[in-house]
């Protein structure tokens, strides 16, 4: 391999990123380990691909001599430079190929990181290489509209996405082995059966998941298939700031990372949004609690329309701790031998109820004697307060 002066040693910076695995990934890691791996392996017989250096090195160097179109690079009308875990992708996506026919290994590529780590336009890169080099025919989009490639079409002075470039509304399992299919994952797309090569560049990729999970059950990748995942694992602690380059790799560079501190200190959805969508990770214990905690008071918001509904009101009691026993007692005797118990709401409800029919009887069956009129009303109040009246015995008596 020959390195002109000036020019980048991707592989070796490929092999270093690997090597090094410094704040990887799990799932990172067993990419660098198998990379590793495979390069041992090229001279065996029983392996069936080898390393197109020259290929991978062309690829590189080609989306390099593409200029910034946003942010600071663009105002100083910078190239791109590939980082190191960018070289690796593509250097593996682009330099691994069939010892027989040539054809590039891998047809399932998947990449997943923390969003503004640049996806989109590594898609758009991977499809101008790959159009210009004749690596594939055609490149197929499944998203229903063409905004993503006509702003690559805007974007890169050396990106031509034209009549190459079709859009299809849904996977289509009868494209020719020669044609890319970008699959826009939002829409349910994921990696079919067939041999048509097809990727994915989402963050929150349930299709990378998918197949790092099939991966750690079988031991290891199909051969055919390049998943890299950039995630915080479900042990890791989240606030901890130098982890959250496993999930974004481009930290410093296209991440900011006081954003990211200020995100993390938001609370409930908005922390949420931040572990899922920044460090790409929806499986994490702080996740399910704050999902949690989300749906206890949607289920409380939802009892208290319906409470409201049925005009019951909630009412708070405050007892001494005697006084829960000896509820909690009368709870369990007053349901029956071998019943669940009454809750307190029915235990008090029940009361209420019991007391009001009780309290209606006595009312009913009272009349003065003195007056001769029904009580409660009787004789208005004229001799209330005297010892004569019955309505004054009748109160002392009602009260508890």
């Amino acid at each position: 391999m020959n390195i002109k002066l000036g020019e980048r040693d991707y592989l070796s910076i490929a092999i270093n990123y690997a090597k090094e695995r410094k704040n990887l990934s799990r799932a990172m890691q067993a990419q660098a380990s198998r990379f590793l791996d495979d390069l041992e392996s090229v001279d065996s017989v029983v392996f069936d691909f080898r390393l197109d250096e020259d290929q991978a090195i062309k690829c590189c160097k080609y989306i390099e001599q593409h200029k910034h179109t946003v942010g600071r690079w663009a105002a100083n009308k910078e190239y791109i430079v590939l980082e190191p875990w960018q070289v690796f992708f593509f250097v593996n996506v682009f330099g691994w190929v069939h010892k027989d026919d040539h054809t590039l290994r891998f047809k399932k590529i998947a990449l997943s990181a923390g969003r503004k780590n640049g996806l989109t336009i590594m898609s758009h890169l991977m499809a101008s290489t790959a159009l210009h080099f004749g690596l594939y025919e055609k490149v197929f989009n499944t998203n229903k509209n063409k905004r993503a490639f006509e702003f690559s079409k805007k974007s890169f002075e050396r990106i031509a996405l034209d009549s190459s470039v079709r859009i299809q509304a849904s996977v289509n399992s009868k494209l020719r082995p020669a044609s890319l299919e970008i699959i826009d994952e939002s829409k349910g797309g994921t990696f079919d059966n067939t041999p048509n090569p097809q990727c994915i560049f989402t963050n929150d990729s349930e299709q990378a998941e998918l197949s790092v999970e099939k991966a750690d059950r079988i031991d290891r990748f199909p051969d055919n298939e390049f998943v890299c995942l950039y995630n915080c694992d479900a042990a890791d602690n989240l606030d901890d700031s130098s982890i959250w380059v496993r999930a974004n790799p481009n930290i410093n560079v296209s991440v900011n990372f006081g954003f990211l501190v200020e995100q993390s200190k938001k609370k409930d959805r908005f922390r949420k949004h931040f572990i899922i969508k920044h460090l790409n990770v929806k499986n994490h214990p702080e996740v399910n609690d704050i999902q949690n905690r989300a749906d206890a008071a949607e289920r409380k918001r939802k009892s208290r329309a319906r409470l409201a509904k049925l005009g019951i009101k909630p009412v708070q009691v405050n007892l001494a701790e005697s006084e829960i026993e000896t509820l909690d007692m009368l709870c369990s005797v007053r349901a029956g031998e071998g019943k669940q118990p009454y809750s307190y709401d029915e235990y008090i409800s029940t009361l209420i109820r019991r007391d009001k029919e009780r309290l209606d009887k006595q009312i009913e069956s009272a009349q003065c004697t003195m007056c001769n009129l029904p009580l409660p009303t009787g004789c208005g109040g004229v001799n209330s307060g005297t010892s004569v009246c019955y309505k004054y015995k009748l109160n002392n008596r009602l009260a508890l």
